[in-house]
């Protein structure tokens, strides 16, 4: 760690957040290292960073495990954005609020976003879609990064990074912790309370809860893995132009009339009828 790194994370609360996470003493005759919290949260997505600030906020031991090497999940390592709306209906009253307020609060104050009252449907913030994207937010999603990992740190919320879960430890019908795959192995995690943040319902799943893959009312249909990407030195008036150019044909939203096309051609294998740039 170079020394003004070191600075920023000691200035940024990180490293006190960092030094609290040691491991336990490991069982005798075990070779595991275990970890013990009375809350852990598998997945440090936004509902696992919010759950998790929550429970801390209000007294209790606090771990996350987190596959990879930031918090954020789809937010931040998979590039999915923006915010979809948090107001009513009517587009009037914003009414999810709570900790998803902080985050956009904090990401408007450092410049990491466009806070939602300033956002409406039909603008390229929203790939000029209205039904349900008025009052996006638009984040960078490397402020996100810095966003969550001070709001955990303030909480005191540690977090173990390149953690895989592995399987529920169980105890009868009850889970009293997880396994994880890390760096030197399988290691247990002992909790009373585990949070399955993980997205696609691992820890329940694996747990002997029922679960089901797909639509079952059709034939188990799911909806299409979204690849995202940035785009980079593209004037937005480009972009703009070509909308104003094809919007009279946008029945199936941007760039429709180029994979109708593709389609057409046969070099467009995707059930999927349009793109979208943000």
């Amino acid at each position: 760690m170079t020394t003004n790194r070191r600075a920023f994370l000691k200035g940024s609360g990180l490293l006190a957040a960092a030094a609290a996470l040691r491991p336990a003493k490991a069982a005798e005759g075990s070779s595991q290292t275990a970890y013990s919290a009375s809350v852990v949260v598998v997945g440090g997505g936004p509902s696992g960073v919010c759950a998790a600030i929550a429970a801390a906020r209000n007294g209790a031991d606090v771990l996350v495990l987190e596959q990879g090497n930031c918090l954020g999940g789809m937010g931040t390592r998979g590039l999915v954005g923006p915010f979809m709306t948090c107001y009513d209906k009517t587009g009037e009253t914003m009414v999810i609020r709570g900790l998803f307020e902080e985050i956009v609060d904090r990401l408007v104050a450092c410049g990491g976003a466009v806070h939602p009252k300033d956002v409406h449907g039909g603008t390229s913030f929203t790939a000029w879609i209205t039904r349900g994207h008025d009052h996006c937010t638009p984040f960078d999603p490397e402020a996100l990064k810095f966003v969550l990992d001070d709001l955990c740190a303030e909480a005191g919320v540690k977090v173990l990074y390149h953690a895989d879960f592995v399987k529920p430890v169980m105890e009868g019908d009850r889970i009293t912790g997880v396994e994880i795959l890390t760096k030197k192995g399988i290691e247990r995690v002992a909790a009373k309370i585990v949070v399955d943040a993980t997205g696609d319902g691992d820890v329940a799943c694996r747990a002997g809860a029922p679960c089901t893959l797909g639509d079952p009312t059709r034939n188990g249909a799911m909806q299409p893995c979204t690849l995202f990407f940035r785009i980079g030195n593209l004037p937005e008036k480009v972009v703009q132009d070509d909308y104003d150019a094809h919007k009279g044909g946008m029945k199936n939203r941007l760039y429709s009339w180029y994979v109708k096309q593709a389609i057409k051609d046969g070099v467009w294998p995707v059930p999927r009828p349009h793109i979208n740039i943000y």
